[in-house]
């Protein structure tokens, strides 16, 4: 089913690092923001990045105010698809349908060091639809890191703290 991304991308003037997933979950788009599917487990994932006391990311509220004190964007690669309800895998880059969203949007607006994409979905189409990124932003770090879906289940909670590490070293 076609699809238009529901929401702009999180972020403000101070944002240093960009994460950039694929497209919003049925939850995520029922409630209106990213990362909102209680078994993601991307505020998790931050919770023990940061020390922060568990299940203190649970309302919207304060993901936001986490968000934007320690200069996290969000955003994600589709601005539009066909997808089946959450899953990445129904959604075929060469298809007309599938468009990306214009990462200049946020990089014209925020001095951004860094961009994440979480998962492969979200890799492969940036390396689709960006090609040039390097050559348009040479100073702007990129790298993929695993996704935080708990279909992901080849990556322990641990394990994925571990790999987002990473973007401790851009804010």
């Amino acid at each position: 089913m076609l699809l238009y991304h529901p929401f702009k991308p999180f972020f403000d003037e101070n944002s240093r690092i960009l994460m950039l997933g694929s497209f919003p979950s049925l939850k995520s788009r029922e409630l209106g923001f990213y990362y909102q599917n209680k078994n993601n487990r991307f505020y998790q994932i931050l919770e023990l990045l940061f020390n922060l006391a568990p299940k203190s990311l649970t309302k919207q509220e304060s993901q936001k105010a986490f968000l934007k004190a320690y200069k996290i964007a969000l955003w994600d690669i589709f601005k539009s698809c066909d997808i089946t309800k959450s899953k990445d895998e129904s959604i075929n880059l060469k298809d007309i349908n599938t468009k990306a969203n214009d990462l200049s949007f946020v990089l014209e607006k925020a001095p951004i060091k860094a961009v994440f994409t979480t998962g492969k979905k979200a890799h492969h189409a940036f390396c689709h639809f960006y090609v040039n990124f390097k050559q348009n932003y040479p100073s702007v770090f990129y790298h993929t890191l695993p996704s935080s879906s708990s279909a992901n289940a080849r990556f322990s909670l641990e394990k994925l703290v571990d790999e987002y590490k990473l973007i401790k070293a851009y804010l």
